[in-house]
């Protein structure tokens, strides 16, 4: 019979100490690998569990992406889940935006104007898939910004310098309204549109004020004008009025009239001589010496 073989018994593990190098380096390598293993599984553990959700805050409405059909929904506030490496969500704001733009451009004189403009506007909610889809996350670089810039230089190269400032408000209406109907086109709601600031070169705003201060000049000698007017016309009609009522006394004077005009002029003192002319008598009074 056949002399059974000795099972074969477990190698002991060889010591670290006894190890070559090269023995050594395998071993490292073969450690790295386990806890390189173990890291990244708890990476992948936890981007399938937190990239299995998200959350849409209030004032928010997040679109989300599916890369394998291309289509996209709308998620409104609140928590929700998603396809974790094949869903992608961008969230955007619906609440009011307020946009503050600094143009530069000419006027219909050809002076070079600086407009600093604000408007406020927000998304159309129902309608913030079709802006993710025709425009994407960065609407307010790619539509609002250019398109006020242009709306702006247009209208203002349409007046005067002076007319610019004079009429801002009639320019900012007209701003306004051009506006809220291109933005609408992109679902863009327009609340509203201010004309914070109109800056002019030094130079112009020199002229301007040399300009405004000869019209004040010209404006206090036209009132100093009218008043010399109105104070010659009161003159003439406070002398045309004594000179009616002389005449009207004139033409309308009796013995009683004069006799009474004469004693309100009369200061008490007596004649020395009164003359008749037969009705009447002649005295002669002669006043008591003292």
């Amino acid at each position: 019979m056949k002399r059974r073989s000795k099972m074969a018994q477990p190698k002991e593990p060889i010591k670290w100490e006894e190890m070559t190098e090269e023995q050594k380096f395998k071993k490292g390598l073969k450690v790295s690998g386990i806890i390189a293993g173990c890291v990244l599984g708890v990476i992948l553990a936890l981007s399938i569990i937190f990239g299995s959700y998200f959350l849409v805050q209030v004032g928010e409405v997040g679109v989300v992406f599916n890369k394998m059909s291309g289509k996209t929904t709308v998620s409104n506030q609140g928590l929700h889940f998603k396809v974790p490496f094949f869903e992608n969500v961008t969230k955007f704001d619906v609440q009011t935006q307020s946009i503050n733009l600094n143009e530069e451009g000419s006027s219909k004189d050809l002076q070079i104007v600086k407009i600093n403009t604000v408007c406020n506007l927000h998304l159309q909610v129902e309608r913030v898939n079709d802006v993710y889809m025709k425009i994407g996350p960065n609407w307010i670089g790619k539509v609002v910004n250019p398109i006020t810039i242009e709306v702006v230089k247009s209208l203002s190269a349409g007046y005067n310098v002076e007319e610019i400032i004079v009429k801002r408000d009639t320019l900012r209406q007209q701003i306004e309204k051009e506006l809220r109907s291109r933005l609408l086109e992109y679902n863009i709601i327009l609340e509203t549109v201010n004309l914070v600031n109109i800056g002019l070169t030094k130079e112009y705003n020199n002229v301007v004020e040399q300009k405004q201060i000869e019209q004040q000049n010209i404006l206090v000698k036209e009132n100093i004008r009218k008043q010399a007017e109105i104070s010659k016309a009161t003159k003439i009609l406070d002398a045309e009025g004594e000179a009616r009522k002389n005449q009207l006394m004139q033409s309308s004077a009796t013995e009683q009239i004069i006799a009474l005009e004469w004693i309100k002029k009369w200061k008490g003192d007596l004649p020395t001589t009164m003359l008749g002319d037969g009705k009447n008598i002649m005295i002669s009074i002669e006043h008591e010496k003292k």
